[in-house]
Formats: C-alpha cells, sequence, structure tokens
C-alpha cells in the first residue's frame, strides 16, 4: 500500500478520493432511480436473512452482494445505506488501483490510473448504483493486490468472493492461474504457491457448490440458468462487436494511446505483475467483445486494468517528449484539459439523466405498504424493493415463454395480489408466440380479479389486480 509515513506524498491521491467522494455524496439524496438488478440483490438480501419470508430469489445470481445488502438490512438500513456502501467500494477500488499500479510501476502512473478511473462517466455514474459491479470489483482488485505481493491463498480466497459477487471474475482467477503456472513452474516453491491459490479459491467455491446440490439437486444450477438467460434474453442490448471501442472512445478518448502501452507491456512480459494487468484486461476485453449482449457497466469490470494500461502509455510518451520544453507541457496540459471537459461533460448527461428519472414503480411500492398482501405476483423487482412482503411469483423470470406462461395459468388461482407493468413482460424475438401468450395473460387476469389501479405511461400500462 502506499508510504503513509510520509502524508505529503499521497496528498494527490487523498484529493482524487476526496473530490470522488464528495461530489458522488452530494448527489445521493436526488437519486430516485433503481436498477432491476440492484433490486433482485436486495431482495434476494431479504429473502436470505428472513428464511424466506420476505423479498424475493433469483437462482442464477450470485450471492455475496444479496449476503451483504441483506446483512444491513437485518441491521434496520435501507436504500441510502445501499448506496453508501456501494460509494465506500467505489473508493476503495480507486485507492486499489492506484496501489497496485504503485507496486508494479511508480506513483505518477498510479496516480494517472486512480483518476482515470474515478472520473470515468459509466464508473462515476454506477458507483452508487447498488448493483454488484462495484463490490465484486473490489474484491477482485484486492484479489490482484493480494498476488503481486505474493499473498497467493488470500489471492485465491479473494477472487473467489469476488466470483461469488458478479460470475464474470473468474476470468481474474483464470489470469492470476495462468499467471503461475507460466512463471512460477520451475520455481522451487510453485507447488506451494499453486496449492495455497486453490484451497483460497475452493473454500469460497465449494460452499456453494454444496448449497447448491441441496437446494436444486444440481450443484451446476444457477450456471445452468444463467446459461439459458444469456441465451434466451436481453436482445435489447445486443451490440456489434466493436460497441466498446466506439463507447470506451467517447467516455475518453485518450484511451487510443492504450494500445501502444498494452504494446510496450507485452514486450515485458518476463515482468508476472505486469502480465497479470495485461492479461486479466486481454480476457474481459476479448470475451466482452464477442458476446452480444453489451453495456458500459458491463465493460466496468475490465476497466482498472484498462486505465493502469493507459496511464503507464502517457507516462512513456511524457517522458519521450520532454515536459520540461513549454511547448511540450502546453501540450500536455490542453489533452488533459479536453480530457476533463470529455469526463465531466459525460458525468453531468448522466446523472441529470439520472436525477430526473422518476421512479414509474412508486405506486406499486405504495400498494404493498398499506395493503395486508400476500401471495404476491410482480412483474418486476423494483416493485418490492421497500416492501418487507414475501414475493411469490416473478412473472418475469427466467423469462416469459411458453413454458412460463404454462406455469402461470396453471397456478394462476393461488395469487391474491398481481402487481404489473406490461413493458417489463418483453417478447424475445426467439419467443415466437409470445405476443399472443402476453395478450391471453393479460385477459385471464382481467377475467379472474378485480384491477384496483390502472395507469399509462407512454406505451406501458400498468395495473394492480386483486383477487
Amino acid at each position: 500500500m502506499p508510504n503513509h509515513k510520509n502524508p505529503k506524498k499521497n496528498i494527490l491521491i487523498i484529493l482524487i478520493l476526496s473530490l470522488f467522494f464528495l461530489t458522488n455524496l452530494s448527489l445521493l439524496f436526488f437519486q430516485e432511480n433503481i436498477w432491476w438488478d440492484s433490486a433482485v440483490y436486495i431482495g434476494m438480501g431479504k429473502y436470505a436473512y428472513s428464511s424466506g419470508d420476505s423479498g424475493l430469489w433469483e437462482a442464477s445470481r450470485p450471492l455475496a452482494w444479496p449476503l451483504i445488502t441483506g446483512f444491513f438490512w437485518k441491521l434496520g438500513f435501507g436504500i441510502l445505506f445501499f448506496r453508501i456502501l456501494s460509494l465506500f467500494f467505489a473508493v476503495a477500488c480507486i485507492y486499489l488501483v492506484y496501489s497496485i499500479a504503485e507496486n508494479i510501476f511508480n506513483r505518477k502512473i498510479a496516480l494517472f490510473s486512480a483518476l482515470f478511473l474515478a472520473f470515468s462517466p459509466t464508473f462515476y455514474f454506477f458507483s452508487t448504483s447498488m448493483l454488484s459491479e462495484m463490490p465484486s470489483l473490489f474484491f477482485a482488485l484486492l484479489s490482484v493486490y493480494f498476488f503481486i505481493n505474493k499473498k497467493y491463498f488470500f489471492a485465491g480466497l479473494l477472487s473467489g468472493i469476488a466470483f461469488m459477487a458478479r460470475f464474470l471474475q473468474l476470468f481474474v482467477f483464470m489470469a492470476l492461474f495462468i499467471i503461475l503456472l507460466s512463471y512460477f513452474r520451475k520455481d522451487r516453491q510453485f507447488f506451494k504457491y499453486i496449492s495455497k491459490f486453490l484451497i483460497g479459491f475452493l473454500i469460497i467455491l465449494t460452499p456453494y457448490l454444496t448449497l447448491n446440490y441441496i437446494l436444486y439437486s444440481n450443484a451446476l444450477y444457477p450456471f445452468i440458468l444463467q446459461k439459458f438467460l444469456t441465451e434466451n434474453t436481453g436482445f435489447v442490448f445486443h451490440q456489434p462487436f466493436w460497441f466498446y471501442f466506439l463507447s470506451l472512445l467517447k467516455e475518453n478518448y485518450l484511451l487510443i494511446a492504450s494500445i501502444p502501452g498494452f504494446y510496450f507491456l507485452m514486450k515485458s512480459m518476463k515482468n508476472h505483475k505486469k502480465s497479470a494487468i495485461a492479461l486479466i484486461f486481454l480476457a474481459y476485453f476479448i470475451f466482452l467483445s464477442f458476446i452480444r449482449h453489451k453495456e458500459m457497466r458491463i465493460f466496468m469490470i475490465a476497466m482498472p486494468y484498462l486505465y493502469i494500461i493507459l496511464a503507464f502509455s502517457l507516462d512513456h510518451v511524457i517522458k519521450k517528449i520532454k515536459p520540461k520544453n513549454t511547448l511540450s507541457l502546453l501540450f500536455i496540459i490542453l489533452i488533459f484539459s479536453i480530457w476533463l471537459l470529455q469526463s465531466f461533460a459525460n458525468i453531468y448527461f448522466l446523472e441529470y439523466n439520472e436525477i430526473n428519472t422518476k421512479n414509474k414503480h412508486q405506486i406499486f411500492q405504495d400498494y404493498l405498504e398499506k395493503e395486508n398482501a400476500d401471495n404476491i405476483w410482480i412483474s418486476s423487482p423494483v416493485s418490492a424493493v421497500f416492501s418487507d412482503k414475501k414475493i411469490n411469483e416473478l412473472i418475469y423470470y427466467p423469462a416469459f415463454n411458453a413454458e412460463k406462461f404454462n406455469q402461470i395459468k396453471h397456478n394462476i388461482n393461488h395469487a391474491n395480489h398481481v402487481l404489473l407493468d406490461a413493458c417489463d413482460i418483453a417478447c424475445e424475438p426467439v419467443a415466437l408466440s409470445c405476443q399472443e401468450e402476453k395478450s391471453e395473460f393479460l385477459n385471464l387476469l382481467k377475467n379472474n380479479f378485480n384491477a384496483v389501479y390502472y395507469n399509462k405511461i407512454g406505451a406501458c400500462e400498468q395495473f394492480i389486480f386483486r383477487k
């Protein structure tokens, strides 16, 4: 970690962290929108700590973040606290990026890395979103930090926790494992290193697989379900393979300079620390570019490594152009000023849209809060975020297809309250009969329940049905 014996040397990273934290904190009280996935994790946390008497459950989700939010929910904390907790994880991620870059390179590269990550519009915007990206990224970076300091047991343990916060963090474990195999196989301590790393990871993974077998009679069921969801949902997010190329440049035009930085890193592949950064980023970039579902928030798991590479590249360039020359110094100031304008303009745009997004599910939350409701069916996890009621059926999950529709029809008499936004039932292109089934489902509800609420927001019809 940075040298705490000389606080003056740490003043710049403290300023970066403080600016990031305080500006985000000032916006917290204006944020109303709750992301779909965030609502799921909060609901799962309630379910886990109430033994199923509250909240909801989605078997395809990893458990670390729900267990964290559920623990604090049990202590009486709510949404504002979860946002602040997410923000603390984000601050810790920035600090870890600084620490890793300083360990591998130098303080200047560390500061650049931390600055770029902190004010990346995507990272900044999602820092208080209560999604699993922040905690999973924190544990992954902590794993990398322990790895480059040869603490292999803790590196394996923390990569396991990162994986249990977000399954995609498996790439960090795999990359570090490959580095161990490639660089230390001739080391006398190789077996000791590899054993510690694997044992640490398995300490986390084994109980999870055992729990899956107990709950679902299949240790791999969540992964199988996740594969099904990847193939059958999220078509609205399908993007071409160049999506991240263009989107990253829109965030930070300086990222074009990371290409030579990656080349410079590849030339120094004898250094296992530098190789770890390059390999983790390369694994993520290739995988995320070729899967169809693409969102910038998904790419956050690769951003810390990309910004370390960018900082390394810029440091290399700055040394070459000798900034003591007045014109060179003015050029450096100019390019960084343009980056700052680009970054803050994008942050403002994202935050402005977030602050002015009203929660269309407020009426559903109010209904659950006032009614003595049981046997509740919902079309969105957001509907129940502020309620501690147990959710009995997720209409949208895992996908609204023929199989799901037949299940709903068979169990319709079990429902007492149905909270439905028709737009939440997304018909994917592969589900050819979905629109007909969706219309039949609405008619089924209208014929068997009393509609106590109706509203239309744009093209989206909202209903509350009560038996």
